[in-house]
C-alpha cells in the first residue's frame, strides 16, 4: 500500500501557555477517520484508487520542565492506494508513517513559536514506538 499525501498538513488549532507551576505531561492521540468526495447528486463517491482518509493527531503535552504546555490538532488528508478497509487492519508502521509528517510539523510550530515568542527556541524529539529490543533493557 502506498500513502500519497493528497494535501498539505493542516494546523486546525494550536495553543500554548507558560505557567508558573510545573505540571510535564504528553497526550498524542492520532487517528483516522475516512472521508469522501461528495458528487453533483450530494452523494458520497469512494475513491477509484483506494480509501481516502484524514489523519489528525489531537495534541496536549508540557515538555520537561513543564513550564510550557501546548495542546491543539494538525491533521492531513492522504489516499490510501489500493487499500480498501476501515484501517484497523492497518499496521504500526503505517500508522507511524501516516503520522510523521504531523508530528515532525508539530515539532517544527513549537520550535518556530517559542523562538519567536520566547527568542528560546524549543527543540522537541519525539522518539519512535520501542521495539522489543528496546523493551528488554
Amino acid at each position: 500500500m502506498e500513502i500519497k499525501k493528497m494535501e498539505r498538513v493542516i494546523v486546525e488549532s494550536f495553543h500554548y501557555d507558560n505557567h508558573d507551576e510545573y505540571n510535564p505531561h504528553q497526550k498524542l492521540d492520532f487517528t483516522i477517520q475516512p472521508v469522501y468526495h461528495v458528487g453533483a447528486d450530494g452523494q458520497k463517491e469512494p475513491a477509484k484508487d483506494g480509501t481516502f482518509v484524514k489523519v489528525s493527531l489531537d495534541y496536549d503535552l508540557a515538555p520537561q520542565p513543564g513550564d510550557l504546555s501546548f495542546s491543539g490538532i494538525i491533521s492531513q488528508v492522504v489516499l490510501l492506494q489500493d487499500y480498501y478497509g476501515d484501517g484497523q487492519d492497518l499496521t504500526d508502521e503505517e500508522y507511524q508513517l501516516m503520522s510523521q509528517p504531523l508530528m515532525e510539523t508539530l515539532g517544527t510550530v513549537i520550535y518556530q513559536i517559542t523562538q519567536v515568542t520566547l527568542e528560546q527556541p524549543l527543540n522537541l524529539e519525539f522518539g519512535m514506538k520501542p521495539t522489543d529490543e528496546d523493551s528488554e533493557n
